[in-house]
């Protein structure tokens, strides 16, 4: 049965959750046992944790989904952001949530849930609208000789909302946010349900 007992997403008191967003050397995971919960250290970077809710993933390296398919585990569903979305010493983009999201909706149907702040949110949700809408103004002037009248150029957001299988990004995910809870400390709080919730401390986390 699962400890009730928190479990911190880190290899000793030195390391924080961040460290496990970097690209790693190591050929294979490194599985270890904590407070009975199996963490997963993937080997481009990031880290799972199993819990009863499935597993959750801190950090979302590029090619993430590729280390879940390489170890015959299943794809999770459930990524926290790190705190910098983006490694400047290794200049790597540790939050590439399209593909995890991308495999999860269009192959299997599934939502992803992304533990993120409201910050983040907002920023994550811009890049998937672009990605996946396009932007809101289309100015397709420079693309035609000045000859050609407007209503001759094709409705591309037309052409998108055809193509296109789903309405809106929310189908594809949806988030929850890290709150700040009252009481002494400062720390913040996802409640994922079940009595599962991920927290943050002092720039780590924790699966309680």
């Amino acid at each position: 049965s699962m400890s009730d007992r928190p479990t911190p997403v880190e290899k000793d008191d030195k390391k924080t959750a961040d460290d496990f967003s970097k690209p790693s050397v190591t050929p294979s995971p490194t599985v270890k046992k904590a407070s009975e919960r199996t963490v997963i250290m993937l080997p481009g970077g990031g880290t799972i944790v199993a819990t009863k809710l499935g597993h959750i993933q801190f950090g979302i390296p590029p090619e993430t989904i590729k280390d879940s398919m390489s170890l015959k585990i299943k794809v999770p569903t459930v990524f926290v952001l790190p705190e910098d979305l983006f490694h400047r010493e290794l200049g790597v983009n540790v939050a590439e949530a399209e593909f995890p999201a991308y495999y999860n909706y269009f192959l299997n149907g599934r939502r992803v849930n992304f533990i993120a702040t409201k910050e983040q949110e907002v920023r994550l949700r811009r890049v998937f609208r672009e990605t996946l809408l396009g932007p809101e103004e289309i100015d397709l002037a420079s693309e035609f000789a000045p000859e050609i009248p407007k209503d001759h150029y094709p409705d591309l957001h037309k052409e998108g909302r055809y193509l296109r299988t789903f309405e809106s990004i929310d189908e594809l995910m949806y988030f929850t946010i890290l709150a700040k809870v009252k009481g002494p400390g400062d720390f913040l709080v996802a409640k994922l349900g079940d009595g599962v919730m991920v927290r943050k401390q002092n720039k780590k986390f924790y699966v309680e």
